[in-house]
């Protein structure tokens, strides 16, 4: 039976009970927040920051260029956005990318850390690529506990851009892994992701965009060796000059476009060349490039005329076999644009005879495009590039053809039809070393 002095006795157990428990909770949010509970119960979140821990006291930088986790904070597209926690916390493997200058302090620094740590680290090599020499580490695994958590890429530099090895061993279809790359250089910004501070690329938007069309496809030395021991290498003053004058125009003409937002590739005689010898062929005395036509833009022409370079002529029309050339001192450039047939699926682009009036069409299966180096430089190549060089110089492209005419010579060109009269002088029109437009007289009895 409960007395009196049973109830006060209880009653007072209670209340100190109950205060000591809001000291409890108050000590405890006063010094963990529930966002930093939810954050350190999550292995993905703690690996992370260890791993970033060992990168900065080995002085490496450690960029975050995970695709699937910088699309999201890029486009908002996670529907956890009241969690805490929304990036690092998933069961995700992390991608990071190093740069293989700083390998050897990553590798005593970070990889040795952690292996002593319990962790299982699987290593990825490449022999050497072109202009790249010996076993190269591409990829690295981290793994806690049957956890995977870090996967690092290894980025190299080459030129004006970063290279990457694609991963044998991958299991999981992580970004950066499915085959070679090459990424423009970037700046990188520290900003706090969930708390953690990570470089992520300046401008992640177009990293993204760029990754996606990464793939690059290294130019074949074996190849080219096969050739040069068959037709030796012209290493004359003109060879050498010709080859020096197709680097700066390549140059020239990537910096001009790259400006404009025009892609193009190397095609016709310029990607043989590439794909054949890894160099230029020093007697077609032209650069040859391609351009998609729903890439080209209404004041493409004279934009590209305002930076100096000289118009020699330009054929066809947006419509219909548009082809500009310049005037390049002792070799011309070519800007072919290509086009769809939508009824067959082929890419096609045109040719215009300026004495007859004939239009020409050359055919192409339908073509990706992917990254190479060439001349030092980052250029596209279509990436079969062999389907699309045998369309042009058919099956006996390996050997060299030095007497070569644009309508007969080629594999996959067909007379198409004639320009009408009235179209003449919009589709043909010449200039002279001034600029000024040549005046032409068409006498039909001639076309």
């Amino acid at each position: 039976m409960l007395t009196r002095k049973n109830v006060i006795t209880f009653c007072a157990v209670l209340f100190g009970v109950s205060l000591t428990i809001q000291m409890y909770l108050f000590y405890c949010g006063s010094h963990l927040h529930p966002i930093d509970v939810a954050r350190t119960g999550s292995r993905a979140y703690n690996t992370i920051k260890k791993f970033l821990a060992l990168t900065n006291e080995s002085q490496v930088q450690a960029f975050f260029v995970d695709p699937y986790i910088l699309q999201g904070i890029v486009e908002e597209t996670f529907q956890d956005g009241m969690r805490p926690c929304r990036f690092m916390c998933k069961n995700h493997i992390y991608t990071f990318a190093v740069q293989d200058s700083s390998f050897d302090r990553f590798n005593a620094g970070v990889l040795h850390v952690l292996r002593d740590e319990g962790f299982e680290l699987r290593a990825d090599y490449k022999s050497g690529s072109e202009g790249l020499v010996g076993e190269m580490p591409t990829h690295v695994v981290l793994r806690d506990h049957d956890h995977h958590a870090i996967h690092v890429v290894i980025f190299y530099k080459r030129n004006e851009f970063w290279w990457y090895g694609p991963d044998k061993g991958d299991e999981y279809g992580l970004g950066f892994t499915q085959h070679e790359g090459a990424i423009d250089i970037f700046e990188a910004d520290l900003v706090p992701v969930d708390g953690i501070d990570v470089y992520i690329p300046q401008q992640p938007k177009l990293f993204l965009e760029e990754y996606q069309k990464s793939r690059f496809i290294p130019c074949n030395q074996t190849r080219a060796a096969e050739f040069y021991k068959l037709y030796p290498r012209d290493e004359s003053k003109n060879a050498t000059k010709f080859n020096n004058l197709v680097k700066e125009i390549i140059h020239v003409t990537k910096r001009r476009l790259d400006h404009f937002g025009i892609p193009f590739w190397l095609s016709s005689g310029t990607l043989l060349g590439w794909f054949r010898q890894c160099d230029v062929i020093s007697y077609s005395m032209d650069v040859d490039i391609g351009v998609y036509i729903t890439d080209h833009k209404p004041d493409l022409l004279k934009m590209l005329k305002t930076t100096g370079m000289q118009l020699d002529h330009k054929f066809g029309k947006v419509e219909d076999s548009l082809q500009y050339a310049f005037d390049m001192g002792d070799a011309k450039l070519d800007i072919f644009f290509f086009y769809e047939d939508k009824s067959t699926g082929k890419m096609w682009n045109g040719g215009t005879d300026y004495n007859s009036g004939r239009k020409y069409r050359y055919f192409f299966d339908k073509f990706t495009l992917c990254w190479t180096e060439f001349l030092g430089m980052k250029a596209r190549v279509p990436c079969d590039t062999e389907r699309y060089v045998r369309a042009n110089y058919g099956p006996d492209w390996f050997k060299p053809v030095k007497k070569w005419d644009w309508k007969d010579s080629p594999y996959n060109v067909k007379e198409v039809d004639s320009w009408r009269d009235s179209e003449l002088d919009e589709v043909i029109q010449l200039f002279d070393k001034k600029g000024n437009k040549v005046l032409l007289e068409w006498i039909n009895d001639e076309l």
